[in-house]
């Protein structure tokens, strides 16, 4: 099972996300829910880099782990627009957790 972690600040933005596991929907390789997953998390991690110049710092291993950290984003445009493509991301897991709830779980911690 895939599990994805969402760390949010007491103002609930997120400040980190972890991707860990595989889904065990397919064969290695043609695992359309190990597909689903990577495509859109690691997507968003290229997308704030390509788009809006902000490189985020990840960690990535090829058994299936990704993590991710927001940096302090001085700018409060880019901060709220990286937030943006944050929250698309965990819309996006979520409809493959609703479709595939057996393979894909979201949690969503919270920042003392």
């Amino acid at each position: 099972m895939i599990q994805v972690v969402i760390q949010r600040n007491q103002r609930g933005e997120i400040t980190a996300f972890q991707v860990n596991g595989h889904a065990g929907y397919g064969e290695p390789g043609e695992d359309i829910v190990c597909a689903a997953v990577s495509a859109i998390s690691i997507g968003m991690v290229n997308a704030v880099e390509a788009v809006l110049g902000i490189r985020l710092p990840a960690e990535v291993k090829e058994d299936g782990f990704l993590r991710c950290w927001l940096p302090v984003i001085a700018d409060e445009a880019a901060h709220g627009k990286v937030q943006l493509l944050l929250e698309a991301m965990v819309a996006a897991l979520q409809s493959v957790e609703t479709e595939y709830g057996q393979y894909v779980q979201i949690r969503t911690t919270h920042e003392t």
